[in-house]
C-alpha cells in the first residue's frame, strides 16, 4: 500500500491541553502542556496516539519501529512482547495483537535501517541474551546476533540517512546502541556483525538521538539527568544541558521551527526544551509538558506530520499510553529511524534530484538564517 501524509492541523493552545489516561489499576497522572510563553506562543499541540498497554503500574511500552504496510511495532516492557498496532492513526485503544513474545529478556530499544526502499529492523535484548539481533517485521529473529556482550542495551540510534547525512566512511547503515551496564555507547555494523566503541560515557546511558546530519550524538545520562552532546567525528563533548525534573530518557531533535532544539522525556512524567549551540536560542530551557505518568523512550513518526510542514511527530511513551507531540512548521528527528521521510512499499530508491528537493524543504523550514548544524547484572531501567 502507499502511505499518505496525515497532517496534524494547527491548534491554539489555551491554558493546558489533558491527556487523561485509564488503566485496569484506576486512573494515571494525566500529561500536559504548561501554559509557560515558550509553549503557548508557538502552538505546541499534545494528543494520545495509543493506550491501554501492559504496565508494570510504572513501566510499559518502550521501543516504538515502523512497518511498511502502515503497522506500528512497540516492545512493552510489562510482560517482553511485541505488539503490532494498526496504523498510526491517533486515539488507539488496546489491547494489540501480540507480533512475538521475547520472554524474560524481553526486547527493549527498537531500531530500523533505511536501505534503498525497504527497511532493515533491530532490537535490543536484555539478560539473559545481551545482545543485538535484526528482527523481520513480525518480531522473528533473523540470522545471528549482530552484536553480543551488550551488557543491557537501551538506546539505539540509527546513523541518519542521505541526504542528511553524509556519507561517512565507517557510518552508513550502522547503529549505535547504548549499554547502560557498561556505560559505553557502541557503534554497530548490523551487516559485518561487529561493534566497536564509540565513546564511554562513564555514567548511565538511556535513549540516544542522532541530529538529522548526523554529525552530532546526544545521550540522556540518567546518573546526571541531563542530555549530553558528542561530536560524532571524535567523540568529543559538545554540549551539557541544564538539569531539570527527574529520571530522564527520551531524547530528540527539533526540524523546522523547532531547528537549534533538543528535547527530553522524564521519568517524572515532564517534556524540557533546551537551546543547542549555535541555534536560535543557545542556553534556553522551556518546560513543555508535565503531570504525566513515566517517560521513557520517544521515537519520530515520518508517517504523521506536524501541521504545516513536512516533518516528523514526535511520540513519547508513558506508563501506559504513547502520547503525540506537534509544533505547527515544525518536527522532531529521534531515533528509530535513520530517516525523517515515508518510504512507501516497493518505491524506488530516490533520485538524486529527489534527494535534492527533500534537503531543501529542510533548509527552508529552518528559522532565520540558522542552518542544521553539521550539527543492574542485568541493568534497572533507569
Amino acid at each position: 500500500m502507499r502511505f499518505t501524509r496525515r497532517k496534524i492541523g494547527k491548534l491554539a493552545v489555551l491554558g493546558v491541553l489533558s491527556i487523561v489516561i485509564l488503566s485496569s489499576s484506576g486512573a494515571i497522572p494525566a500529561m500536559t502542556l504548561t501554559s509557560d510563553p515558550c509553549v503557548t506562543s508557538r502552538n505546541f499541540t499534545l494528543a494520545t496516539y495509543a493506550s491501554n498497554f501492559p504496565n508494570t503500574t510504572s513501566i510499559g511500552p518502550l521501543g516504538i519501529a515502523y512497518r511498511l504496510d502502515g503497522q506500528v511495532l512497540v516492545t512493552d516492557w510489562a510482560d517482553g512482547k511485541l505488539r503490532r498496532l494498526p496504523n498510526h492513526g491517533d486515539g488507539q485503544t488496546g489491547p494489540y495483537p501480540v507480533a512475538i513474545d521475547y520472554g524474560a529478556a524481553r526486547a527493549i530499544p527498537l531500531g530500523q535501517i533505511q536501505f534503498g526502499s525497504v527497511y532493515k529492523f533491530f532490537a535490543g535484548r536484555d539478560t539473559p541474551n545481551n545482545d543485538v539481533i535484526e528482527i523481520d517485521q513480525d518480531g522473528n529473529i533473523v540470522g545471528t546476533p549482530v552484536a553480543t556482550g551488550m551488557g543491557s542495551p537501551r538506546g539505539m540510534a540509527a546513523y541518519p540517512s542521505l541526504p542528511n547525512a553524509p556519507l561517512t566512511v565507517g557510518l552508513t547503515g550502522h547503529l549505535f546502541v547504548g549499554d547502560s551496564l557498561n556505560d559505553i555507547i557502541y557503534n554497530v555494523d548490523p551487516v559485518a556483525k561487529t561493534k566497536t566503541t564509540f565513546v564511554s560515557v562513564g555514567a548511565g546511558i538511556d535513549a540516544i538521538a542522532f541530529d538529522v546530519d548526523g554529525s552530532h550524538l546526544y545521550v540522556a545520562v540518567s546518573s546526571t539527568n541531563a542530555i549530553r552532546g558528542f561530536n560524532v567525528s571524535n567523540a568529543t563533548v559538545s554540549f551539557n544541558s541544564a538539569v531539570n525534573s527527574s529520571g530522564i530518557d527520551g531524547v530528540a531533535i527539533g526540524l523546522g521551527t523547532l531547528t537549534g532544539y533538543v528535547y527530553a522525556n522524564y521519568n517524572s512524567g515532564d517534556v524540557w526544551e533546551y537551546g543547542l549551540p549555535g541555534g536560535p536560542n543557545p542556553g534556553s530551557q522551556c518546560h513543555i509538558a508535565t503531570g504525566g505518568s513515566r517517560g521513557d523512550f520517544i521515537a519520530s513518526d515520518p508517517y504523521v506530520y506536524c501541521g504545516g510542514g513536512a516533518f516528523p511527530s514526535l511520540l513519547l511513551t508513558q506508563t501506559s499510553e504513547i502520547a503525540r507531540l506537534c509544533a505547527p512548521n515544525g518536527g522532531f528527528f529521534a531515533g528509530p529511524t535513520s530517516s525523517i521521510t515515508p518510504l512507501p512499499a516497493g518505491s524506488n530508491i530516490p533520485t538524486l534530484s529527489e534527494w535534492g528537493m527533500v534537503l531543501l524543504v529542510l533548509l527552508l523550514g529552518t528559522t532565520g538564517v540558522f542552518l542544521v548544524r553539521r550539527r543492574s547484572s542485568q541493568a534497572p531501567l533507569a
